[in-house]
């Protein structure tokens, strides 16, 4: 990694490797990521715990790559920059953009070879990856530990349990559910595990990903469905 520490990975008299759960903490205080896949695409919402001027939660890895994460920034962008060019290596010897499950492989080999060194601690941070291989949408994930998942719906960093519990009331439907709606049931599984904060819209990260048409939400259009949202839960209510 960039910044080695001079403190070697230390294991607990019961055997718990204390670096490797100082990694998942930082993943577990870190602003919140999610994903669902849906008929038409993948849904990836990242939120910041500050505003920020600059693209933080989401990044373009290839033509057909989006990652997402959650933890130690100087981590994410190191790991970021190695995705791209392990990503660009694999095009130059197949010519073709590298499958998302080889990409993540060879991510989690870096993560976990770091847990095993004595004088560098493991990578503090989660990615979702999202994208398109062998004719459907995909969406894995990486966990500081270099355990490859793969989902329908995850998420990480705050309330990301509770998070995960709301996703799991309405998976088989997302099997059926486009973007646009998938879109709507990700926010509301947000927003029923935490309340909105009013400069939320200002930190929140949006990709509607799809295979010819991928794009990031604007501030405004974040706003206005924050805005409806919360208009038709009143209205329940």
């Amino acid at each position: 990694m960039g910044d080695k520490q001079t403190t070697r990975n230390i294991f607990s008299s019961d055997g718990r490797l204390l670096h490797a759960e100082l990694a998942f903490k930082n993943v577990g205080e870190a602003g919140t990521i999610a994903g669902l896949v849906c008929t038409d695409g993948i849904v990836i919402i990242g939120i910041n715990h500050t505003k920020s001027l600059t693209i933080e939660k989401i990044y373009k890895i290839n033509d057909e790559t989006y990652a997402c994460v959650a933890g130690i920034f100087s981590d994410a962008l190191r790991l970021i920059k190695y995705a791209r060019l392990k990503s660009a290596n694999i095009y130059e010897l197949t010519g073709s953009v590298p499958k998302i499950s080889v990409l993540c492989e060879n991510i989690a080999k870096e993560k976990q070879f770091y847990t095993q060194l004595e004088d560098a601690r493991p990578f503090g941070v989660a990615f979702l990856f999202s994208g398109y291989e062998d004719g459907g949408y995909v969406l894995y994930s990486t966990d500081p530990s270099g355990t490859v998942n793969r989902w329908k719906a995850c998420s990480f960093g705050l309330d990301c349990d509770k998070i995960n519990g709301e996703l799991r009331n309405f998976l088989y439907d997302a099997e059926k559910t486009s973007t646009e709606q998938g879109l709507i049931d990700l926010m509301n599984a947000i927003g029923k595990a935490r309340e909105w904060a009013s400069d939320v819209a200002e930190r929140m990260e949006v990709l509607l990903y799809s295979k010819n048409d991928s794009r990031m939400m604007k501030t405004e259009e974040i706003k206005d469905l924050l805005k409806r949202l919360e208009g038709e839960k009143a209205a329940k209510s």
